[in-house]
């Protein structure tokens, strides 16, 4: 899809003259989403255990956010916690970007190659966008907590006396509307800037100011 690119005599694209063009906005169309998931199916196909284990990485985050949530006695924050966990997504995904580059170029895929020394600058490049994703995460679990707060004071509800008010009374359809909108609006500028950042970074090799 690249244009103005200089192909090999082998018809690859040259990875350094694409590096030395700016980025490119396109029209994204249905044909490009498709062919992006049935590339992202081949991907899965050729290397199962690799997609598995992230998932499952992913999937034990959210986990240990929900223990975290019930281990503090604040409940209250289990689904601001689970829903917030999801704005490090684009962070979670760079194993993908990383592994389907790798398969693409022929190379190996696996944990010691995604770490490796040579992409050690880009490693820390893509971990400081990944801090700010987490600091993202703290600043909505704050924003999540003074909404409750401005809705049910101070002190924790017992979860099932909040499930009971949240479904039941009007208090509690305006505080799950607040917080599900501003959750909304907070993760789409969170995911906005970051799910072209991530795989950016990661092939042009640029710093998260760029």
């Amino acid at each position: 899809m690249m244009t103005g690119v200089e192909a090999n005599p082998d018809g690859a694209v040259s990875r350094a003259a694409a590096r030395a063009q700016g980025p490119q906005i396109r029209a994204i169309t249905v044909d490009d989403i498709t062919a992006a998931l049935r590339e992202g199916a081949d991907d899965f196909r050729a290397m199962p255990a690799f997609g598995m284990a992230i998932g499952l990485l992913f999937a034990l985050g959210g986990m240990a956010m929900l223990w975290l949530a019930v281990r503090m006695d604040m409940v209250v924050l289990a689904f601001p916690m689970l829903a917030g966990f999801a704005l490090i997504g684009p962070f979670a995904a760079m194993g993908l970007y990383e592994g389907s580059r790798r398969r693409d170029a022929g190379q190996t895929v696996g944990l010691a190659d995604l770490l490796s020394v040579e992409r050690a600058t880009t490693n820390v490049n893509i971990f400081f966008l990944g801090f700010i994703l987490l600091f993202a995460l703290f600043v909505w679990l704050r924003i999540a907590l003074l909404i409750y707060a401005l809705f049910y004071g101070l002190s924790p509800l017992p979860i099932e006396a909040l499930l009971a008010d949240v479904f039941t009374t009007s208090r509690g359809f305006s505080f799950l509307l607040v917080g599900n909108a501003v959750g909304a609006a907070f993760a789409f500028v969170v995911f906005s800037i970051t799910v072209v950042s991530f795989p950016y970074m990661l092939e042009k090799n640029v710093d998260p100011v760029t």
